[in-house]
């Protein structure tokens, strides 16, 4: 099925590739491939790990905000730091909100 080639599409090597499921998946099954996308914030390659990133803050994926701190921290190139806390503080928000503060 559609959901499982999307899915084994991360796994691929081609930038490209999992680019390309990391969006199709957001548009098609946000939560179901929140958990993978949640394990791509750990890439080697910065061009996904802030395509992860940003998937997660807009589907509001809030149980990935440790892992988002976490990458913050490793984090060297400053803009992309700084895109990064963008997303972190999205996904606060939205605790705060839900929690009334």
């Amino acid at each position: 099925n559609r959901f499982e080639f999307l899915i084994n599409q991360l796994d691929e090597r081609r930038k490209k590739d999992r680019l390309f499921a990391l969006g199709e998946l957001q548009d098609k099954y946000p939560w179901f491939a929140a958990e993978k996308v949640r394990q791509m914030l750990n890439d080697k390659n910065a061009e996904i790990r802030m395509q992860a990133a940003k998937y997660l803050s807009e589907i509001g994926y809030t149980i990935a905000i440790e892992d988002l701190e976490n990458v913050i921290h490793k984090e060297r190139n400053k803009k992309n730091k700084a895109k990064l806390k963008e997303y972190l503080n999205n996904l606060e928000l939205m605790i705060a909100q839900d929690s009334g503060i």
